[in-house]
């Protein structure tokens, strides 16, 4: 149960909300893991129990939910990061590659959620698709639509977008007569009557438009009467011609007829002006597709103003056309603001597709991740480039011990293991934690390495863990993406995958991970006294026996606590020296009243012993009512008490009114927010210890005068 609970539990869990594990819940996991029963019927558990246990789906990496559908999928449209692919149809290179139909199935099933199909002219009468102007290869635009509608909703019943770059000048028609044929009720012509494509309405939910396919091609538009056409200069400029280059054949689509028109509705491809016309216009369902190079260029002059647009509407950004060797960008600094159809090569599984299978692998491979709270929420401010704790989240810190490996590969060769954070710039971490590299063993290879700690994850929601297996020469044997906000702290398995994301049947790394929230170094110290104020009182008390060694026996410590005396006999307790009680009764009286301590009391009442042959008097004490007990409790009800602790409580309350503000201030300036409660603590001290005299004189009159009374009944019994 201490493992569990100390070494195996999140220790930012509510205990309220997740109770620890109890002796009836370990006692379960004996009994399921432990294979010896009777090991398990005395609560024990065996190395191979503890084994079965740590390589259980019940130890997994990730919180169970992870994998489920999790996400609140009522939210708009423009709230989810979409899986999208970037020409879809082809196999392999931008220029020469091979088109195929089956690709979209396979990308389909693979979860994605935006097919791009390049739509031209076919020789024989039919649409086709291809790259144009290229040597690709062309697969019939039918075809591609009946493997679209089997595919379709085999993997997620979420909704499909089908981005259409449009060539077509002579058989629009037949796009959409086939469309309308072959998709049939899965396709979604009319918009929905409580979201109307108007100015400031929201987009539908995911679940609303669930196994509804939409279409996204240019729309055409009726031209006012007298409206001027700009006329096309005779020479561009370099500028110009560089960025058509870079747009790729996307540049050059056909008008759009009205059959096809008919059937674009909540994602209405428009050219992007600027940020400021487009808050203007405030059309949820118009949709601007960016270049990879134009996207960063935007995120770089203005990435609050891109968050921003991110929320109201959504955006499409696809691969620069000279990325001929079908590579891809990384996703990541697009996901940073908000972007929802990030679209990417699926033919190349290189690092940043590795990444996009990585991502949305989780909320039950849907295809569809919701963006977090800030980046939804127009009352929210997010800048991608935040380097401080942004607001309203708890930064965090991870660490990541790599101790062990089980079954690698089936080469004998030396590997070694590197672990990647990727986020927000202020949190990306690559090429830095490398583990040393085993040779020659790779069944059961054994790091042990120091933790790897990213020591400030200013934003969890975000970051992504990369954990990567290589062999000395730097090939890749198996890697694993983890969302930071998903992991499980403890002793814990992870399984590898391949580069397509596909699960390895045995290779697996042991780790230990940590999850915490972040604390400046300057405020550890502080922090942990908050956290455990009794443990730290307990180092105090240690420190102060320690150093009574050290230190001469006339000198006393501050707030030094001395042993008490060891408590009397119950016979000593029967029978008292009647001179002997009157005298350390008067002489505790005397002390007390001055302030002095009720151990120095004590010790001046001791009497010294009698002359030898003097006669001395003794009187049982049986009766209770002749000498009572001092109550402090019933003290501390009288109204010269009562009267000083009340001033002392105003005063309190007048400290913390005035640091009342402290509570109501972000959590973006938790620096501060620690030292003014420093401060508020010092006061609230001082306050205390002003009043601690007065109490204390109180409480001692009070004593002296019980204790007098008290003396006065003795004297009685004396003189009886």
């Amino acid at each position: 149960m201490a493992f569990l609970n100390g070494e195996q539990r999140d220790p930012r869990l509510n205990e309220i909300l997740y109770p620890p594990c109890d002796a009836a819940r370990t006692k379960d996991l004996v009994r399921t893991y432990e294979p010896n029963k009777e090991f398990a019927d005395k609560g024990h558990i065996s190395p191979d129990g503890l084994l079965r246990y740590l390589l259980s789906v019940e130890n997994d990496v990730l919180m169970a939910e992870k994998y489920d559908l999790h996400d609140d999928m009522d939210q708009p449209l423009c709230h989810y990061f979409i899986n999208s692919s970037h020409n879809t149809y082809l196999v392999g290179h931008q220029l020469t590659g091979r088109a195929s139909v089956e690709i979209y199935r396979q990308c389909l099933l693979a979860g994605c959620r935006c097919v791009e199909l390049d739509c031209w002219d076919g020789s024989d009468d039919e649409p086709i698709i291809t790259h144009g102007f290229t040597m690709c290869t062309e697969v019939k635009f039918r075809e591609v639509m009946e493997a679209i509608a089997e595919s379709a909703f085999k993997t997620s019943d979420y909704p499909i977008v089908l981005s259409f770059e449009n060539h077509c000048v002579k058989q629009q028609d037949k796009l959409a007569r086939y469309c309308r044929e072959i998709l049939a009720d899965s396709l979604l012509v009319d918009p929905f009557d409580s979201h109307p494509l108007e100015p400031g309405a929201p987009l539908p939910s995911p679940n609303l438009l669930k196994r509804k396919i939409l279409i996204k091609n240019k729309k055409k538009h009726m031209h006012r009467p007298g409206a001027k056409r700009k006329s096309k200069s005779a020479g561009e400029p370099v500028e110009q011609l560089k960025a058509k280059q870079e747009k790729g054949t996307a540049a050059s689509e056909a008008a759009a007829g009205t059959a096809i028109s008919a059937l674009v509705n909540y994602v209405t491809p428009t050219h992007f002006h600027s940020f400021e016309a487009a808050e203007k216009k405030n059309r949820g369902y118009e949709i601007s597709s960016f270049v990879e190079t134009q996207a960063l260029q935007l995120l770089k002059t203005k990435p609050v103003e891109f968050v921003n647009y991110n929320k109201r509407q959504m955006s499409r950004i696809y691969p620069k056309g000279t990325r001929v060797d079908s590579s891809n960008y990384m996703p990541q600094a697009f996901w940073n603001a908000g972007c929802q159809l990030v679209a990417l090569n699926f033919q190349s599984l290189d690092l940043a597709m590795q990444m996009n299978l990585g991502f949305f692998e989780y909320n039950h491979r849907c295809g569809y991740v919701l963006k977090p709270d800030f980046m939804r929420r127009v009352d929210r401010r997010f800048d991608p480039f935040a380097e401080s704790t942004v607001d309203g989240i708890v930064a965090g810190t991870v660490s990541v011990q790599v101790l062990s490996g089980q079954m690698l590969t089936d080469k004998r060769c030396g590997v070694y293991v590197e672990v990647e954070m990727y986020g927000l710039p202020a949190d990306t971490v690559r090429k830095r934690f490398r583990s040393k590299t085993v040779p020659n063993n790779t069944i059961n290879p054994v790091f042990n390495e120091e933790p790897f700690v990213f020591s400030k994850v200013v934003l969890p929601h975000l970051a992504m863990i990369r954990i990567l297996l290589c062999e000395e020469t730097g090939k890749l044997l198996g890697h694993r993406i983890l969302p930071v906000n998903g992991l499980r702290p403890g002793y814990r398995h992870v399984a590898l995958r391949s580069e397509g994301n596909v699960p390895l049947s045995q290779p697996m790394l042991f780790v230990k991970i940590v999850v915490k929230d972040y604390v400046p170094d300057a405020m550890a110290a502080f922090i942990d006294a908050l956290s455990n104020p009794i443990a730290y009182q307990s180092e105090l008390q240690k420190r102060e026996k320690q150093l009574e060694a050290l230190i001469e026996d006339d000198v006393e410590l501050p707030n030094a606590t001395r042993p008490e005396p060891a408590h009397p006999s119950a016979e000593a307790r029967r029978t008292s020296v009647v001179p002997v009680a009157a005298a350390a009764v008067a002489a505790m009286t005397r002390s007390t009243s001055n302030g002095g301590s009720l151990q120095k009391s004590a010790e001046a009442a001791m009497p010294t012993p009698p002359p030898k042959g003097q006669f001395i008097f003794t009187v049982s004490l049986t009766d209770s009512a002749l000498v009572e007990a001092v109550d402090l409790d019933l003290l501390r009800k009288h109204p010269a008490y009562e009267k000083v602790a009340s001033k002392q409580e105003k005063e309190v309350a007048k400290v913390k009114k005035k640091q009342g503000r402290v509570g109501q201030m972000r959590r973006s300036q938790t620096d501060s927010m620690l030292s003014l409660h420093k401060d508020q603590l010092k006061q609230e001290t001082t306050v205390l210890s002003k009043y601690c005299a007065p109490l204390f004189d109180t409480l001692g009159a009070l004593v002296k005068e019980r204790h007098e009374q008290q003396r006065r009944k003795l004297n009685d019994v004396l003189h009886r």
